[in-house]
């Protein structure tokens, strides 16, 4: 859980409010980066260990602001989503989903597992969704959110390494060529426009609705 997402339960539970958010993701695995360091390490043309922690930290920069710009995920990620309550239909925005590996909600205080015969996963295109199968319904008897305090419901899912990664990694070592050569002087966001990545990762970025 991130620092984020602990200070804003703990807010919740002091003021007996509900979450600020009522959709909230968390990454809880993050998978293996996109660009090894060593094939970053030839294209900034570093042939020392020295600034190994550097172009590995400023790598990590580069493939958080892509996935965040363009709403794809280059790693296999696995996540979390928390909700406040069920819905027909419940949209995974992150993308490409590969498999949705449990439903849980909470009951008494208890996360209970849905069996898998009760939902299933619909991949699209940019984002998937988890749906019901015919004849079957979310429980109706969890715990109430204004009560705990806390999201009731979560959602583990993993997504893939999109096609096309090559040109994605292109951009991303564009965008890490000009942040090293200006590290401290600009931010990843100025880093990706000035260095011509942000037009890269436009093809790549899922419509937002």
């Amino acid at each position: 859980m991130t620092t984020e997402t602990a200070r804003a339960r703990a807010s919740a539970a002091a003021g007996r409010t509900r979450p600020t958010d009522p959709v909230l993701y968390e990454l809880v695995t993050p998978g293996a980066g996109p660009v090894r360091l060593k094939d970053a390490k030839a294209y900034l043309k570093v042939d020392n260990k020295s600034d190994d922690f550097v172009v590995r930290s400023l790598l990590l920069a580069v493939v958080q602001y892509a996935e965040k710009y363009t709403g794809r995920d280059f790693r296999a990620n696995g996540w979390k989503l928390l909700l406040d309550g069920f819905e027909d239909r419940i949209c995974l925005r992150r993308s490409p989903v590969a498999s949705v590996t449990q439903v849980q909600y909470t009951l008494a205080g208890t996360l209970t597992t849905i069996a898998a015969t009760v939902y299933y996963l619909k991949k699209g295109p940019q984002w998937s969704e988890v749906l019901l199968l015919d004849e079957q319904e979310w429980p109706s008897d969890g715990d109430d959110v204004e009560t705990t305090n806390e999201h009731t419901i979560e959602i583990t899912f993993a997504t893939a390494v999109p096609a096309l990664l090559e040109e994605a990694r292109s951009a991303m070592l564009r965008h890490l060529a000009y942040l090293y050569q200006n590290r401290g002087d600009c931010s990843s966001e100025e880093a990706a426009r000035r260095s011509g990545a942000t037009e890269m990762y436009d093809h790549f970025r899922v419509a937002r609705l």
